[in-house]
């Protein structure tokens, strides 16, 4: 199904979100697919301080003993954040607009 976001006609040309939501999906693919990687963080050990550095944050802000169980990395990429949370102990899963990415994340981290 195909909806117009803008309204009615009278309010300036219409444009169709499933076309526009698949024409950036494609571009993202793309990028992956070429190695044109700007996204992801690679580098595991900055991601690990990364999580822990969060971690700490989140703990530091809370009244009560905070208790994190799971976490949902949305842009996920390559998954190298969504691994270090899941090292962390946290039950982790990864959500990212490109397939190709989630494949890419799967090829690497196939435990998350």
């Amino acid at each position: 199904m195909h909806e117009s976001l803008s309204g009615p006609s009278d309010r300036g040309p219409s444009w169709n979100a499933h076309e526009t939501v698949e024409a950036i999906r494609s571009v993202y693919n793309a990028r992956y697919t070429s190695g044109k990687d700007k996204w992801s963080l690679t580098n595991k050990t900055r991601c690990r301080k990364i999580v822990r550095r969060l971690l700490d944050q989140l703990q530091s802000l809370s009244v009560a003993p905070l208790t994190l169980n799971s976490m949902v990395d949305v842009g996920c990429a390559k998954g190298f954040l969504t691994e270090a949370f899941r090292l962390r102990g946290l039950d982790s899963t990864g959500v990212d607009y490109s397939d190709v990415a989630i494949h890419q994340a799967q090829q690497l981290h196939p435990q998350c």
